[in-house]
């Protein structure tokens, strides 16, 4: 009779052994690293809707506080549909500089402006040289020295409110009240002589005038595709062709942005309700909900625009060619944001060149409304 085997592994229980350990680290090895990427990826799809909704409050800020009390009632905001980079939208919001006067426009000679004189502290002036004293302040004593070379953006218009952003430079003079017209980039997209709304200069206004640019870059430093940067942008120097120093970084997880106009001449729809003959218990709360009284239906109020109802909302510029056009009174923008995934974007509300479907993108929406204050900044 043979003697009994020691107890133990056999080579080939022990590679059977490492085998089955060997998938089971990896098994969890690989659920791990997938857990903490799926952690990774939610912390920045929280911090991308952080930034945005923090970006959204100050677009908002910057929509209702736009125009001013010398503007032309349209001059508020321009929106260039699809001329941003892979068709987004580009806008720019516009916001009388206060404090300063209009300056008249005397003549034109190409991109040359004359403005009119002003006696200021009994010296004629050119117009963008002085202001009116303050109040409670004495005359300056003696000469008045030349001011400095003039660098400001503005709103000029004619007679019937036609408008046109520029950057104005130069050194006016009384004997040389004359500054010359730079066009800002991308304006001659939205204001020209083809669509009738390009002001008649020889006769008009200047207003000194905030001009902010909103656009997304898709080739900013540090994005990464399919998204770009959010940028906000002021002409500060005079050369259009170079943003150096001039723009801020908004966002830079952007992956769309739209705008639209509205015009709220719409009461919100709100149904009576035909069994309630007390109005003045209509809105009484006695702690039961029957069902009673109808809900205020989808696109009844002048903010909310559907499909088939767009109650107001244009996707176009901001036309003015006769002068009698009516303002839009409402600005709504949207922004698209997030973090790579495997699933594709929506569209945005207000779109109208579609972007090409991001497949590594998990994104975010968010849509913003707002009402334009009267004369634009309280």
């Amino acid at each position: 009779m043979k003697g009994r085997r020691p107890p133990g592994f056999t080579l080939l229980e022990a590679m059977v052994v490492m085998a089955i350990f060997g998938i089971v680290t990896t098994t969890a090895t690989m659920t791990f690293v997938a857990m903490l990427q799926t952690a990774k990826r939610g912390r920045g799809a929280l911090q991308a809707m952080t930034g945005t909704r923090a970006v959204m409050d100050f677009l908002m800020e910057e929509g209702r506080a736009a125009g001013g009390a010398d503007l032309a009632p349209n001059a508020r905001v321009l929106i260039d549909k699809g001329g941003g980079e892979k068709g987004t939208d580009v806008v720019w919001l516009l916001k009388q500089n206060v404090g300063y006067s209009v300056c008249a426009i005397t003549g034109r000679s190409g991109d040359t402006l004359s403005f009119a004189t002003v006696v200021h502290n009994g010296r004629l002036r050119c117009c963008f040289e002085a202001q009116d004293p303050i109040a409670g302040t004495p005359d300056v004593v003696g000469d008045v020295p030349a001011g400095a070379a003039f660098r400001r953006t503005a709103v000029v218009s004619d007679v019937q409110q036609r408008f046109l952003p520029v950057f104005l430079s130069g050194n006016p003079s009384a004997a040389a009240c004359r500054l010359t017209m730079h066009t800002l980039p991308g304006i001659d997209r939205v204001i020209n002589d083809s669509r009738g709304n390009a002001p008649n200069l020889s006769a008009g206004f200047a207003v000194l005038t905030d001009v902010k640019r909103f656009y997304v870059d898709f080739n900013a430093e540090g994005t990464r595709p399919p998204f770009g940067a959010l940028y906000s942008q002021v002409e500060l120097d005079g050369d259009v062709t170079s943003f150096a120093n001039e723009r801020q970084r908004l966002s830079s997880n952007t992956l769309d942005f739209r705008a639209s106009v509205g015009y709220g001449s719409r009461q919100p729809d709100v149904p009576e309700d035909p069994d309630d003959e007390d109005a003045d218990d209509a809105f009484a709360d006695d702690g039961t909900d029957d069902g009673s009284i109808p809900d205020v239906p989808a696109g009844g109020n002048p903010f909310i625009e559907r499909t088939t109802d767009r109650a107001g909302w244009l996707d176009a510029p901001v036309p003015v060619q006769a002068g009698t056009e009516v303002p839009p009174s409402m600005l709504g923008l949207a922004i698209q944001t997030g973090v790579t995934s495997d699933m594709p974007a929506p569209s945005l509300p207000w779109t109208t060149v579609p972007l090409t479907p991001a497949a590594n993108a998990q994104v975010m929406s968010l849509t913003g409304r707002v009402m334009f204050r009267s004369e634009g900044a309280p």
